[in-house]
């Protein structure tokens, strides 16, 4: 409660900073909580398969379709959840993509700095700058994102479990 307190402090605090970009953050805010959604219910998922196992091993025809049929329940919760994980995190991703070669090709045609780079001379090593500068940020976005959360969602499933 305290981080939530602190964090809303200091969105307040910097509400002029964070004009326009208040969506990216609900996103991810909104990725982190599908991502504990998503651990959880891997938790859940265990003890479920947990459960089929023990009504097989003690031959409980009973048990084993109650336990088929909250498989089937935590399935049917589970697949929108992952989905709009997956959904949320590539949206994410091209947003923060977008606002980078934003940024990035911002600074590249301030001043005229593409003449300095001048990718028609023989002795530059450059071709076609602003499309490498698109293919980069793309890789940094959605390999960093890809990243982060899966050492986040490593250490989620270490203390679930």
């Amino acid at each position: 409660a305290l981080c939530l307190m602190v964090s809303i402090g200091a969105a307040v605090s910097r509400k002029e900073q964070l004009k326009g970009r208040w969506k990216r953050w609900f996103m991810l805010g909104m990725l982190i909580f599908l991502l504990l959604c998503v651990t959880g219910l891997n938790v859940f998922l265990s003890y479920v398969f947990r459960g089929i196992d023990n009504t097989m091993v003690e031959r409980d025809a009973k048990g084993f379709y109650t336990a088929l049929w909250n498989t089937g329940v935590a399935l049917v919760i589970a697949v929108p959840v992952i989905g709009a994980y997956r959904y949320v995190r590539q949206k994410l991703a091209r947003q923060w993509r977008g606002f980078l070669c934003e940024f990035f090709l911002e600074r590249y045609l301030a001043q005229r700095a593409y003449y300095k780079l001048d990718s028609n001379s023989e002795d530059t090593n450059i071709d076609n700058p602003d499309q490498r500068i698109a293919e980069d940020v793309q890789y940094f976005t959605s390999e960093t994102l890809q990243f982060l959360l899966d050492i986040l969602g490593g250490i989620l499933d270490l203390f679930s479990f």
